[in-house]
């Protein structure tokens, strides 16, 4: 696969990042999913064509991610090598911008989000509030931003994934298929006993999407077209069903239908690898964790903190707080998470094991250390 192709998937985590910036500061704190609109510009924004729509983008984010880490499974040798580079990858920016937000809740004139020191627990553990919550029972823990949900969701998939490969590498495509499907039949069937453990511990909401990415994975790495065929068809069927049957928080059959053909064109049609594969729309992409983790919280009281203002003024005051967020992003990924992810991986591999962390890939950024800015790399390998 070349270094245009890979590329164009940071793309598509630029359209996932975009669409999710969309949706939280013009429709998610309005009056449609929140009592009162802490928007200055009232609900001018929230008739935007799509907007309503925009949380979606997450469920994007996880077919990419489902095609990143079969990518890193295949490239690591134990799973002591996955869950450490997968850490290196997460860790560093979300205690950066745990600290950073709650900072600012607390600096930023009648910031609407409140936040207590002990929220640094599923920060720094990736476990969600709600399993904190049992032990005990009411032990107050919430998540420094919601946004951060659907990292516990991501850390369940590394966990899944990671058992299942290396206890059935020649079969783990096939078998994270099964798994899929029996989750989401536990889910439809709704079997008293089964389903409270189907759904802790297969997330069977979004394992067809994660599964979906695994599939992309074998199609365009691997060359392996009747599983690859196979595991995007299926994980398109399960959504489906899951849709069709009304399933609670299940997403709507248009946006199930239409992630996989954005993913698909972002691999195998031309014109759009080469819109996705633009550099900046690749640095967007490419630093969209950092500024997924920044933008709610922060860009919301933000723009609360404004006086009232019409859609047009209020539009350019959205689009400015996502630009400063994506600024504050793209530094914090230049000069903090990417040589903390080196380092640790430095520290905890290659010291301790002889492991070489591989080649980053397609870079927005200089190399470093001197290495030929012109060797193709691939970011999504972090």
């Amino acid at each position: 696969m070349d270094s245009r192709r890979i590329a164009s998937i940071d793309g598509l985590r630029a359209i996932a990042i975009l669409a999710v910036v969309a949706f939280h500061y013009c429709y998610r704190w309005g009056p449609a999913l929140n009592p009162e609109s802490l928007y200055p510009y009232g609900t001018a924004l929230t008739g935007l064509p799509g907007v309503r729509f925009g949380g979606c983008g997450v469920q994007l984010f996880f077919v990419i991610s489902g095609f990143v880490v079969a990518m890193t499974l295949d490239r690591c040798k134990t799973p002591r090598e996955f869950i450490v580079r997968r850490y290196a990858r997460l860790a560093p920016a979300m205690l950066l911008f745990s600290m950073i937000t709650f900072a600012a809740m607390h600096v930023i004139p009648h910031a609407p989000f409140p936040e207590h020191w002990i929220w640094f627990v599923s920060s720094i553990t990736f476990i969600d509030p709600v399993v904190l919550n049992r032990i005990p029972p009411g032990g107050g823990f919430y998540s420094i931003d919601g946004v951060y949900w659907s990292l516990y969701v991501e850390v369940q998939f590394y966990a899944l994934a990671c058992l299942v490969y290396f206890t059935a590498r020649s079969r783990f495509r096939v078998t994270m298929g099964l798994l899929s499907a029996l989750a989401c039949g536990l889910l439809l069937v709704r079997i008293p006993i089964a389903s409270p453990v189907s759904n802790n511990l297969l997330i069977p909401l979004f394992l067809p999407w994660f599964v979906m990415g695994v599939g992309f994975h074998a199609l365009v790495l691997r060359a392996e077209w009747p599983v690859g065929a196979f595991l995007i068809a299926l994980g398109t069927l399960e959504l489906l069903a899951q849709s069709a049957a009304g399933v609670r928080d299940a997403v709507p059959m248009g946006v199930v239908v239409l992630v996989p053909i954005l993913f698909a064109a972002a691999v195998w049609f031309r014109p759009f690898v080469s819109v996705l594969s633009w550099k900046p729309i690749v640095m967007i992409g490419g630093t969209s964790y950092g500024l997924y983790l920044l933008h709610e919280n922060v860009g919301v009281a933000l723009l609360h903190s404004l006086p009232p203002m019409n859609g047009i003024v209020g539009a350019i005051a959205a689009a400015s707080v996502a630009a400063g967020c994506s600024a504050v992003a793209v530094a914090s990924f230049r000069w903090i998470e990417a040589p903390a992810s080196r380092a640790i991986r430095l520290r905890l591999l290659v010291a301790r094991g002889g492991i070489e962390p591989p080649t980053r890939g397609f870079s927005i950024f200089p190399a470093p250390g001197g290495a030929n800015p012109g060797e193709p790399n691939t970011m999504i390998s972090l």
